[in-house]
């Protein structure tokens, strides 16, 4: 399955939700270009809902990581919101489960969009 991600506008804050699977070939560049050109157009506060995301590889979760250090490195951030199954299973594996000084995670938009 290809990689779709819809966007919309709270306030300030962008909330990304991809559709699909974040993996190594074009899904992955189609993100982290989405990301990317966010962040230069001066879009700091991001939300990415995950719950239809069913497939993430290492570098999918890297992509991930990235863009939470991209957001941040320009004064904003970026929160997770309801990982799929599949995206909470390579959080566990990896030990980022219950990290959540690395990844913010939250079980709804209104508490990511106020963490904001």
């Amino acid at each position: 399955m290809q990689l779709t991600i819809h966007e919309r506008q709270e306030g300030d804050v962008t909330i990304l939700e991809p559709v699909g699977r974040i993996t190594f070939g074009p899904e992955l560049e189609a993100f982290h270009g989405r990301v990317k050109k966010l962040i230069r157009a001066g879009k700091k506060k991001l939300v990415l809902r995950l719950d239809k995301v069913n497939q993430v590889d290492s570098l999918g979760l890297g992509a991930i990581i990235g863009a939470i250090k991209s957001a941040r490195g320009v004064g904003g951030n970026l929160c997770l919101v309801q990982p799929s199954q599949a995206l909470q299973n390579v959080l566990d594996l990896v030990g980022f489960g219950g990290r959540t000084d690395i990844l913010p995670i939250f079980e709804n938009e209104d508490e990511a969009i106020k963490s904001l």
